[in-house]
């Protein structure tokens, strides 16, 4: 019986460390958005400096730019699960 809750014990921690390593994950979301936002911003100011140089966009090739009709704020998609991540309020974890 003691072994039992031993292991027990350890698979709940265990369980309580992945749920806390979750909820981290997808509240560093807000921090990808900025940066994604900063990083738009910085590739339209580039694509000015090189109009205003007389250099055409195709110059230096930009990164793929998402799909025009998502609406903003989209939820994050899992590329590997394809699967809607939640925010943290809507995780089921303890």
């Amino acid at each position: 019986m003691q072994r039992w809750e031993e292991q027990s014990q350890g698979a709940i921690y265990t369980v309580e460390y992945a749920c806390s390593a979750v909820k981290s994950l997808v509240d560093s979301g807000v921090h990808f958005r900025s940066v994604e936002g900063l990083l738009r911003q910085a590739i339209s100011i580039r694509d000015h400096m090189n109009a205003a140089q007389g250099h055409s966009p195709q110059d230096q090739p930009s990164p793929p730019r998402p799909d025009p009709g998502e609406p903003a704020g989209a939820p994050d998609q899992d590329p590997r699960t394809d699967a809607t991540l939640r925010p943290a309020s809507q995780a089921s974890c303890p």
